[in-house]
């Protein structure tokens, strides 16, 4: 999984490095364990979070919630890719 670090925007590193303060080279430091815990499952919190905002207010997916869903789609993708 830590391989897909380099598929993250400039955008994903930089919401990364301020929700869960980790930038691109300590990312590149992280076993894949704590990529998935400090990382990919904090970011199905907040899409989850945003999401169920956008249905109490009828409104459009927080660009926060849309960052942390591109990057749970990304880490997703390559978890699945690995079973």
């Amino acid at each position: 999984m830590r391989e897909v670090i380099k598929d993250l925007t400039p955008e994903q590193l930089d919401f990364i490095e301020q929700q869960f303060g980790f930038t691109k080279e300590q990312l590149e430091q992280l076993s894949e364990d704590d990529l998935y815990d400090k990382v990919y499952d904090p970011c199905c919190v907040i899409e989850e979070l945003e999401t169920v905002a956008t249905i109490d207010d009828d409104s459009d997916l927080s660009e926060k919630g849309k960052i942390a869903s591109e990057i749970v789609t990304l880490l997703g993708n390559t978890i699945s890719d690995d079973d």
